[in-house]
């Protein structure tokens, strides 16, 4: 009775315990990419703000300012921006997938006190897992693979 809600609580409880724990270190692991993107968010920034006061000086006739040469190009800084969220984009898809896998990888041990029925049972259950997750990794072997040849081409 009782016993059985405390340890489904406890169980709920200690799983809402390991997500946060997760989301803390994938926080602290993504933290020198996500400093990075804002970096190339700002200097993003900055060059429109260069590049579009040299617009408007040109098309009002006025004299064209000297470029600020600290600033990079526009075209570079939204290249490097672009770079910088799809390595960010890349982390994360590989994180979800380690999430996914880590998920699918938990395999229930068997109880020396099964009678067969029961064995049997967590024995199909157990290859049903194996046979997803060999799905999941074919699937994932193909999405970073391709993903890859799509982020070195550009």
């Amino acid at each position: 009775g009782s016993s059985g809600i405390n340890a489904e609580y406890g169980g709920a409880r200690y799983t809402h315990i390991m997500a946060q724990n997760q989301i803390q270190e994938l926080s602290a692991e993504l933290k020198p990419n996500m400093d990075t993107l804002k970096t190339s968010l700002h200097t993003l920034m900055k060059s429109a703000g260069v590049t579009f006061t040299q617009n408007s000086a040109v098309d009002s006739v006025t004299t064209k300012p000297i470029p600020d040469v600290a600033v990079p190009s526009f075209e570079r800084s939204l290249e490097e921006f672009s770079h910088n969220c799809d390595a960010l984009l890349y982390e994360l898809k590989q994180r979800r997938q380690a999430l996914i896998l880590a998920q699918y990888s938990m395999i229930m041990p068997c109880d020396p006190k099964m009678n067969y029925n029961q064995y049997k049972s967590l024995a199909k259950s157990h290859d049903g897992r194996v046979k997803e997750l060999e799905g999941i990794l074919t699937r994932l072997n193909s999405e970073l693979s391709h993903d890859g040849d799509k982020t070195m081409g550009t």
